[in-house]
């Protein structure tokens, strides 16, 4: 291979790295540049939705229906403990999803009501403001998600949670508390709305000066188990009763 050549060897590796992030390669040939591949670069609801909420959704779809449940559904902070064992009642489903979002809970809760839950426990939301999704983008999918919950399933109770406080010092968010208080004032007019929906306000007893209080997290966002054990109760009267 000649000096000229090899440089453009080089150069045709370089570019291709860069590009095959962007869903488009080529190679550089002397007197030109031929193009050799290129792909459909994913939507935003495709870069919203990791493998694994495709692992959990399948696997939601295979376990055995159970009319009448109670339903915990949310991101990773649902997804991050077992009600079930934290209230001892087998009547406890877990549909928590790590890292989804408002569109991805959209996508998934026509299959929960399709079963009839006696109850819905929804917290979901920090995804969406951690992957900077339009405000108005967030508040339509919550709106849709109740009305698909009632259209499915009527005489379910639904139970609006209010998005907790992070710490900003402990994960590095950029995330402001006056954001998750806006849309938890959001939250808590729009349950006010509907029939048979109510909100739950946890976000104060987690917080101090608008942080996540380190005594119930290690990374500023998730719980640990006394923080769960908060959680739990501030929310077992709505679970027992």
């Amino acid at each position: 291979m000649k000096i000229g050549d090899n440089k453009l060897f080089i150069l045709s590796v370089c570019l291709n790295v860069v590009f095959l992030l962007l869903g488009t390669a080529f190679v550089i040939k002397k007197g030109g540049v031929s193009w050799v591949m290129s792909k459909v670069a994913p939507t935003a609801a495709e870069v919203q939705k990791p493998p694994y909420y495709f692992d959990k959704t399948s696997q939601f779809d295979i376990l055995p229906q159970k009319e009448g449940a109670i339903v915990f559904v949310g991101d990773s902070l649902t997804d991050g403990v077992e009600w079930s064992e934290l209230f001892a009642n087998s009547n406890i489903i877990n549909r928590g999803i790590n890292k989804v979002t408002t569109q991805g809970i959209l996508e998934m809760v026509s299959s929960i009501a399709d079963d009839s839950p006696s109850k819905i426990f929804l917290m979901v939301g920090t995804n969406d403001l951690d992957q900077s999704v339009e405000n108005e983008t967030t508040k339509n999918n919550y709106k849709n998600i109740i009305e698909e919950i009632q259209k499915k399933s009527p005489a379910t109770k639904i139970y609006i949670q209010s998005m907790l406080p992070i710490n900003n010092e402990l994960n590095g968010s950029k995330v402001s508390s006056e954001t998750i208080v806006e849309l938890n004032t959001y939250l808590k007019n729009l349950s006010s709305d509907y029939d048979n929906c109510e909100f739950i306000d946890l976000y104060p007893h987690f917080q101090v000066n608008g942080q996540m209080n380190t005594d119930y997290t290690n990374d500023g966002t998730h719980l640990n188990g006394q923080g769960y054990l908060l959680w739990k109760e501030q929310i077992q009267d709505f679970v027992n009763g």
